[in-house]
């Protein structure tokens, strides 16, 4: 609990170090690396910052089944939504196109940083 609270009151700067150093839990270890991947990855060595991307990219496009919502399941449940909505419902309709936008920048931009 202590170290927890003191890896959140220093900078990012210092978290990666602090966290491999100091957490002997890898799970804690791997947790602090990807809040900091999140947060301030230009904080990360090239190789925990290739790490968080993978992990991330794993996280939003893996086909497999998983508990947590991915950009696909996203867009199946946009289409849901949208096949439910009144067609005189402008906002909700508006609405659910503006979270489909989101979705859909959200996999171009993995698609763009694949590519680099």
């Amino acid at each position: 609990m202590r170290l927890s609270r003191r890896w959140h009151e220093i900078d990012w700067a210092q978290r990666p170090a602090f966290a491999d150093k100091l957490f002997t839990d890898i799970r804690m270890r791997a947790f602090a690396n990807r809040q900091t991947f999140l947060e301030a990855a230009e904080h990360l060595s090239p190789a925990a910052w290739a790490k968080g991307r993978d992990w991330l990219r794993h996280r939003l496009q893996t086909e497999d089944d998983v508990p947590w919502l991915t950009l696909s399941k996203a867009l199946n449940e946009i289409d849901g939504l949208r096949a439910q909505t009144e067609p005189g419902d402008g906002e909700r309709l508006r609405q659910i196109a503006e979270i489909e936008c989101w979705v859909m920048e959200r996999q171009q931009e993995l698609a763009r940083a694949s590519a680099a």
